[in-house]
């Protein structure tokens, strides 16, 4: 058995989901499939955009990226290229800020990212017939409400 002294938080700060940043994380917390569902969503998201969705000019030490990943606030970039709300919902659904929103595994396995077929998904070509609340500039904002606003308006 290990002791409480010898369980560490390991991993990159990069892919770690805000409950992991509070003092005192008690081992059900860190042990938990929900850790690793938000890094699934920070993976997917930089697979896509070829960078993490916490990473931003103003991050530049440690403190300010725990600070982003804690306010659960990132972009959805829509002057690049489309994205599928498919996997708009996908990353949403593994990045809600609040753990026990997270979705879980079992349920990862089933969502229409996964389960469904490429000639059927619909694309986001820009913002301008979304809602106010969710944007910024030429981009989608999913912060809003730990994100089960967005998970209601994607409707996936």
């Amino acid at each position: 058995d290990v002791n409480e002294e010898e369980k560490l938080i390991g991993g990159s700060p990069l892919y770690m989901p805000p409950e992991l940043f509070s003092s005192n994380v008690p081992p059900e917390v860190i042990e938990n499939e929900k850790v690793d569902i938000w890094s699934l969503g920070a993976i997917a998201y930089e697979l896509f955009f070829g960078e993490n969705p916490f990473k931003n000019e103003n991050v530049r030490e440690l403190p300010d990226l725990i600070a982003v990943i804690q306010r659960g606030k990132y972009f959805i970039r829509t002057n690049e290229q489309p994205i599928s709300i498919q996997l708009m919902s996908f990353i949403n659904s593994c990045l809600q800020r609040n753990a026990q929103s997270r979705i879980r595994a079992e349920e990862l396995s089933y969502h229409e990212f996964i389960t469904g077929d490429l000639k059927n998904f619909k694309f986001v070509y820009d913002n301008r017939n979304w809602p106010e609340q969710f944007k910024w500039g030429d981009q989608i904002v999913m912060d809003i409400d730990d994100n089960l606003a967005m998970t209601r308006y994607l409707g996936v």
